[in-house]
């Protein structure tokens, strides 16, 4: 039987400034806009239930008192809405050193024990179409049936798989295209982002790019 090393670090949480938190240095997560906009939703329905996970930055020469490891998004989301103070879990009675930290800051999302039960989800909590406009996810089509008038509205003139005469919902065609970023060029971009899509009058991040590339192509 395998023996289980002891956890060399406790955790404690406590309320800091947001000013106090800097952003993680490389950030080891590829993110996009559908993560970011299910993020938010979850953010107005629930809060910031949980606490990001940060690491004692001063002795490693930052301005600031700590640093992140995971929650890199909801600081920002934070920073937007005008938010103070948050929850952060920090090592007890001494910080990461950088190697810890960088491992820690890899592999936190990384090292996950499952995957999200999508099937559960839809059978479970999948019963109108707020709900998957919500968390921008795709109807699928067995649930039409069970969902009645609470289902979208569909185009007409399409089937189901086996030939049953009925309508179906208009496929998603959205495709995903991914932008890598140092930490500083992502800041440089996020400040960039912010002043256009107030120039824009933009919602999120896709339609910001693609008004600036459209402009930029005239």
């Amino acid at each position: 039987m395998t023996k289980t090393k002891k956890a060399v670090f406790r955790w404690v949480s406590r309320e800091v400034f947001v000013a106090d938190i800097a952003p993680t240095p490389k950030n080891y997560k590829i993110r996009n806009d559908l993560g970011m906009e299910r993020l938010r939703a979850s953010l107005q329905s629930f809060g910031m239930a949980g606490t990001m996970v940060c690491n004692w930055a001063g002795k490693y020469g930052n301005t600031r008192k700590l640093v992140l490891i995971d929650g890199n998004s909801r600081r920002e989301e934070a920073i937007a809405k005008g938010e103070k103070k948050v929850w952060v879990s920090l090592p007890h009675g001494g910080a990461l050193t950088p190697a810890q930290f960088k491992e820690m800051s890899a592999m936190f999302d990384y090292a996950k024990a499952g995957d999200v039960d999508i099937e559960s989800i839809n059978s479970d909590l999948g019963k109108t179409k707020d709900f998957y406009d919500k968390y921008k996810m795709q109807v699928p089509i067995g649930h039409l049936d069970k969902m009645g008038k609470n289902a979208p509205k569909p185009e007409k003139g399409l089937q189901y798989p086996g030939g049953k005469a009925a309508e179906e919902q208009q496929i998603s065609d959205t495709r995903m295209v991914q932008l890598f970023f140092d930490s500083k060029q992502e800041e440089q971009f996020r400040k960039l982002e912010e002043k256009l899509r107030k120039k824009y009058k933009t919602q999120n991040t896709t339609d910001t790019v693609f008004r600036a590339v459209k402009e930029a192509a005239k």
